[in-house]
Formats: structure tokens, C-alpha cells, sequence
């Protein structure tokens, strides 16, 4: 069986206590044999075998297809794993070392040039195989595990030793590269400062309504990111942006030594941190509203603010993945495809008592279309394109899906590769809508399963459903037998709570409420409550969020009520009928445009989309 590459460059290898090992010049390379004694209170390193690995994985981030060819066959790419496993161990034992004989009061080696220079084509060659990350990154990951095993007594030794370092032999790459050491020691002992315990003291117990609890966590972080300035320039360390991988590794480092992740009631602290945080981004947002009624971007309004929930939001979802993860990965993850905002692989997962293929999508930090501009759909949603959150909607959408049995969304889970989290659909038959061509014979199928999605993205609010946001599969005849939502990550905003007050404007895709529902439908609309919306929502989202979907609900229940009374609530049987297709196709509502002014659209998934399906190729000029 192939062999998996150690995707998480976090991976913790057992150490194997050493009595003495004596540093040589020139045995073994710049780090080779180094160690410390366990009696000078240094950490001793590990020489054992490391782990080995059961199964195979890629090492390509989505966007990086030129390497597929690298690892067309399993064996090939086992070499490749395998090879890159024991540059890991290899490397991490050379962190390791560094950092143990920093800690035991030696800076010598981080005064020699080759020392680093070794440290750093280490380094490069590493990233070769892991081009997810960048080398800054591959080293400060590295090192995390490291310092990370350190008393605070030895972090202060290691700081102390970097600053008193002999650097004038070093050239400007060795300076870059202490100063990655130096800003990761930084990290770590903020991560484990009173100010970092007040912080998230303070966050675990805010509210949005309360002023005084939201101004103390802004000033707080405020502060920490001051005493951060003050101590890169006590070091002579330059910054960089607003220090972002200081405060936000801090955070995550300080989250993960509380062990939130290992218990169900660390598990609820980190949830309730993060509805806390997504409230105040909100609020933040809310203050800073224009006189045109559009929310501010909070990379704008609070860059801080927004690090900060990033970060807690990592920590939180990783809380929410089970199968889908590097280690259970039974495939490469081959690129399939890309939309206007993502690019999408599909792998297979070892999953309950067999295997599953899934597509996968990383998070999006940001929203920029092709263009260079952002969205139309999330903006009319008030959904911060700086900080979409997009993994938590698409998830929600299939929720609901599911809990409406409504069986029209793939299904969704969160996943986790390359140390970093995204999600996971199911596979669906079939094709893009706008691809469809050729439809015939009954449409009761298509009219039921496209308004069960109308209905769906009615309550999510979700304003890009468009050709291209679902799937149509058809039987040998070309008669449409199911349809499959994917692409549900634009929805769930905090506006509007009434979907009419969107409807027909730029870049909103959804038709009005629907001429028709059968009795099935009404029961499910109808016995989905608010604490139903709440518990779906869970602590993905703002107050305002949930607020927002409990109104569209309640209008839609009463549009139920009104079709009730209209004669409009059908049997299941009478998909397809003469009369309901005359409703589904004719019926339409007047709105308002950008300018103002009055224009119809229509009333339904199937009247918009359905005669393009009926298409045939030869009206396309397509010869067969």
C-alpha cells in the first residue's frame, strides 16, 4: 500500500531522551549529533525512526496542477512521499536542536552563517513538496512545535540568546531568517502573557449588546497589538503589516495550550468565542454603516478584529471535521475544475466501513471577482467579502437541506488538508443547468425538485443560485430525473429578512416566491421553527444572521398560508399537470430595478431555466 506524506507540518514526532551528545565541526552537517545534557535544562532530541505511514496523499494544493504529472502512479508517488517524509524528520530534528541548545544558553549557531544557510536550502527544498506553504511558514510551523515544548523559564533563554546573537557575519538572508526565529519566540511568549489570558477572558464573556464588553475586547486588542510594536522595536525587528502572524499565532497558540479541542466543554467555549466574535464584527460594521445603507468591510473598519476571528474561527471549525482529512485520504486530490471563486479537487476518503469520493474546496480569506472587484451576491446578502466565512454557509445550506428532506443540495462536510480547513460535497450526477440540453418528456420531476430548491434558498437567503450553481441529471430519454444544489456559499447574511427586498437587483439571481408548493412542502415549511434555524446555525453565525432567517421564514410560511387559500397547495401527484406547469410558466411579479423602475421577472426556478434545458442542439448549430 502507497505511502502518505505528512501534509501537516505540525506533525509532533516522539522524542527518544538522549544522555550526551557532543557537537562536532563538520559530523553529520551543521546540526548533525547536536543535542543537549538533560541536567542543564535543555529538551532533548529525538534520533528514533518516525512514524510510518498506511496510506497515500497528495502534496498539491489546489492551483498547482504542473505537478500532477510528478505523480501519475502510486508508486512514483509513494517515492515522492517518502522522500519528502524523511526531509521532514530530518529538518524538524534540526529545529529541534537549534532550539534545544537556544534554550540551554548557546547562541552560537544561529551566529554562524552556514548554519543558517543549511537551515534555510532545508528549507527550500522542502518547499518544493509542500508548495501550499510558504518558506516563511514551513520554518515558523516548524518551529512552533518546538518552542512550543518549552517551560517559560527556557523561552526566555531562547529570546535572550537571539538578541545577544553575534550577527556580523551574517548576510541579509541569515537576518531574514533570525528574524523568523525571533518573531516566532515573540509569538510564543505573548501567546502565554496575562494579556493573552485577559484577551480571551474577555471574549469568552462578551455580548453584543453590551457596549462597555465590546470596547473593552477592542481596546485590549489594541493594546496587545501596541506592547507588540514596543517589542519588536526593543529587538530591532521590523514589522510587518499590522503583525498579524505575532497576534494571530499568539491567539491560536494560546487556544490550542488551553486544550479546547480535547474536551465537548472546551469544544462549546470555542463555539461561544466564536458567535461572540461574529456578533462584535457585526456591531463593528453596523456603526460604521454609510449614508447608502452598505456595511463597511471589516479589513477596513478593524483589521485587528478581524485577525482575531479568524484565528478563533480556525480553532473552532477544526472542532467540526471527522472523516474528511489528510489521513484518511485513500487518492491524489486532482484539480476538476474552477468557478469565479474557487478551484475545486476531487479525492477519496476512508470513510465509516468503506471508501467515499468527495470535491473539495479550501476557505476563501477574501472575495475578489475575476474582475477585481467583488461580488454583486454577497454585497446585497450585507456578508463582509473581506471576511466571507464561506465554509460555515455552504454547510448550513445542506443542513437545512437535510432537515427539510428535501434531498435537492449534495451533501456537505467541513474537511482539513495542508493545515488548513475547507469542505467536502458528495458527488452528484449529471450537469451544470445552463449545460443541459435536449430536456423531454414529463417536467414533474424537475418542477418538484426546483421549487423544493426555491423554496430552500428562500430561507438561506441565497442570491447566486444561478445556471451554474446546480446540477440537472437526466435518464437515457433526456427526461430530467433529479437536480442537485452545489455552490451554496452565498447566503446567510445578515440581510435582508425578507427576500422581496432584494429581489430583481444586480447580481441577485433569485426569482420571486413561487406560484405553487405541494402539500409535502407546506408541512416541511411549516414544521421548521426558529429554534430549528437556531440550532442549524449553531455558532457559525451573528445574532443578526439567524435573525435575518427567521424572518424569511415566517414570510414564507405566510405565503403558504396566502397559496392555501389561493387552491394553490397541491397534491404530490400534480407535478407536471397542465394546470401547474401553466402556473409555473406564467405566472410572474413586478419589482423595482436599479434605476427605479418597474420590471417583471419570474416567479420560479423552472420558468426561468427550464426552456433553455429543452434546447436542442441543433438550434445551437451542433451537429452529432
Amino acid at each position: 500500500m502507497p505511502v502518505i506524506q505528512a501534509n501537516s507540518l505540525s506533525q509532533v514526532y516522539a522524542s527518544v531522551p538522549q544522555t550526551e551528545v557532543t557537537r562536532t565541526s563538520g559530523e553529520g552537517g551543521k546540526f548533525g549529533g547536536m543535542s543537549v545534557r538533560q541536567d542543564e535544562g535543555g529538551v532533548p532530541r529525538a534520533y528514533a525512526t518516525k512514524t510510518k505511514w498506511e496510506r497515500f496523499t497528495s502534496r498539491l494544493k489546489h492551483g498547482f496542477e504542473s505537478l500532477t504529472a510528478k505523480s501519475d502512479s502510486d508508486t512514483g508517488a509513494t517515492q515522492m512521499a517518502t522522500r519528502f517524509n524523511a526531509r521532514h524528520e530530518g529538518f524538524s530534528s534540526k529545529v529541534e536542536n537549534l532550539v534545544a541548545r537556544l534554550a540551554s544558553g548557546t547562541n552560537a549557531d544561529v551566529s554562524d552563517p552556514d548554519v543558517l544557510a543549511t537551515l534555510r536550502n532545508d528549507v527550500k527544498v522542502m518547499h518544493r513538496n509542500a508548495p501550499w506553504a510558504s518558506r516563511t511558514d514551513l520554518l515558523s510551523t516548524r518551529l512552533d512545535v518546538e518552542l512550543s515544548k518549552l517551560t517559560p523559564e527556557q523561552l526566555e533563554t531562547v529570546a535572550t540568546q537571539l538578541s545577544t546573537a553575534d550577527t556580523s557575519k551574517l548576510t541579509d538572508k541569515d537576518k531574514v531568517d533570525l528574524q523568523t526565529i525571533q518573531r516566532a519566540v515573540v509569538r510564543h511568549q505573548l501567546s502565554r502573557s496575562d494579556e493573552m489570558t485577559t484577551l480571551l477572558g474577555t471574549l469568552n464573556h462578551a455580548s453584543p449588546g453590551n457596549v462597555t464588553q465590546k470596547a473593552t475586547l477592542l481596546n485590549r486588542l489594541d493594546t496587545m497589538s501596541v506592547g507588540v510594536q514596543l517589542k519588536l522595536g526593543e529587538l530591532h525587528l521590523p514589522e510587518i503589516g499590522k503583525n498579524e502572524d505575532i497576534l494571530s499565532g499568539a491567539v491560536t497558540l494560546a487556544l490550542r495550550r488551553a486544550g479546547h479541542h480535547t474536551t465537548d466543554l472546551g469544544r462549546k467555549v470555542l463555539g461561544g468565542m466564536n458567535r461572540n466574535l461574529r456578533n462584535i464584527e457585526h456591531r463593528v460594521r453596523v456603526d460604521g454603516k454609510n449614508s447608502n445603507g452598505d456595511l463597511p468591510e471589516l479589513a477596513r473598519r478593524n483589521p485587528l478584529l478581524r485577525m482575531l476571528g479568524r484565528a478563533v474561527r480556525e480553532e473552532f471549525l477544526q472542532t467540526k471535521v471527522t472523516s474528511f482529512k489528510d489521513e484518511n485520504l485513500r487518492s491524489r486530490m486532482k484539480p476538476i475544475g474552477s468557478g469565479a471563486a474557487h478551484t475545486v479537487s476531487k479525492g477519496e476518503y476512508e470513510h465509516g466501513m468503506g471508501s467515499v469520493s468527495r470535491v473539495h474546496k479550501y476557505d476563501d480569506e477574501e472575495l475578489v471577482h475575476p474582475s477585481g472587484n467583488r461580488f454583486a451576491a454577497p454585497g446585497k446578502l450585507g456578508i463582509d467579502q473581506s471576511n466571507p466565512c464561506l465554509l460555515e454557509r455552504a454547510v448550513f445550506t445542506a443542513k437545512l437541506d437535510k432537515k427539510l428532506d428535501f434531498n435537492v443540495s449534495v451533501g456537505t462536510d467541513f474537511a482539513r488538508h495542508h493545515d488548513q480547513t475547507g469542505i467536502v460535497m458528495e458527488l452528484a450526477g449529471g450537469r451544470i443547468a445552463h449545460d443541459v440540453l435536449g430536456a423531454t418528456g414529463s417536467t414533474a420531476v424537475v418542477q418538484r425538485d426546483l421549487i423544493k430548491l426555491q423554496l430552500l434558498d428562500i430561507i438561506s437567503g441565497q442570491a447566486d443560485r444561478h445556471g451554474g450553481n446546480y446540477l440537472v441529471e437526466q435518464n437515457g430519454n433526456g427526461e430530467i430525473i433529479g437536480i442537485k444544489a452545489i455552490d451554496s456559499d452565498f447566503c446567510m447574511g445578515p440581510e435582508p429578512d425578507d427576500v422581496a427586498k432584494i429581489l430583481g437587483q444586480r447580481g441577485v439571481h433569485l426569482p420571486g416566491l413561487p406560484p405553487v408548493v405541494d402539500e409535502d412542502m407546506a408541512q416541511a415549511i411549516r414544521g421548521l421553527s426558529n429554534d430549528d434555524l437556531r440550532d442549524l446555525c449553531g455558532d457559525f453565525f451573528d445574532d443578526a444572521t439567524l435573525t435575518a432567517a427567521q424572518g424569511r421564514l415566517a414570510k414564507l410560511k405566510e405565503h403558504i398560508n396566502n397559496l392555501e387559500i389561493e387552491g394553490r397547495v397541491i397534491d404530490p401527484g400534480a407535478w407536471g399537470s397542465q394546470e401547474v406547469t401553466a402556473l409555473l410558466t406564467t405566472t410572474r411579479t413586478t419589482v423595482l430595478d436599479a434605476e427605479n423602475l418597474p420590471k417583471q421577472i419570474p416567479t420560479s426556478y423552472f420558468q426561468r431555466d427550464y426552456r433553455s434545458m429543452q434546447r436542442h442542439p441543433a438550434e445551437l448549430g451542433m451537429n452529432f
